[in-house]
């Protein structure tokens, strides 16, 4: 629970602080930006290089993965096996894609991840769903985009139950 929690909670703050607010004041030239100590925690994992000036740059997939990653408490995934053919192994962030994908929470299309695209919503919300253990449920809704949305949608998720 703690796990879903913490995923939810980061993933919500990357939401709302990629968006960030300038704001200049009234009698002086210089600006307020909100936010800024929370893009510290990207910073210093080592995901984004964020900074008040590019706040409304949109995060990549392979940014987004290695977030992921590193919140879900997954590690690097090394070895010579070339997974995607648009992600070389010299990409920074190839460990981390290659470790998601493993472990079946990525997928990508047509033998590509298209590292440096944008991540949309729907495709986050897969990945965050999935981490969480709800990839199951999503696709049993319909599967992938459909019922990954109608339950990003629901403030009700509901329980997982685990068999040991």
């Amino acid at each position: 629970m703690k796990k879903i929690l913490g995923l939810i909670l980061c993933f919500t703050m990357l939401f709302s602080i990629s968006s960030g607010l300038v704001i200049a004041s009234e009698d002086s030239s210089e600006s307020v930006v909100y936010g800024e100590n929370e893009l510290g925690i990207f910073k210093s994992l080592g995901i984004c290089e964020y900074t008040p000036e590019n706040l409304s740059e949109k995060i990549t997939r392979a940014e987004f993965i290695k977030l992921a990653a590193i919140v879900g408490g997954y590690p690097e995934y090394k070895s010579s096996e070339v997974v995607f053919s648009d992600l070389p192994l010299e990409h920074p962030f190839e460990p981390y894609v290659k470790s998601l994908y493993k472990l079946g929470i990525i997928a990508g299309a047509d033998g590509k991840v298209n590292p440096d695209g944008e991540m949309t919503l729907v495709e986050a919300s897969a990945v965050v769903l999935r981490l969480a253990g709800y990839g199951a449920v999503a696709e049993g809704k319909g599967g992938y985009p459909v019922g990954y949305i109608n339950l990003a949608r629901n403030p009700y998720l509901p329980p997982i139950h685990y068999r040991i």
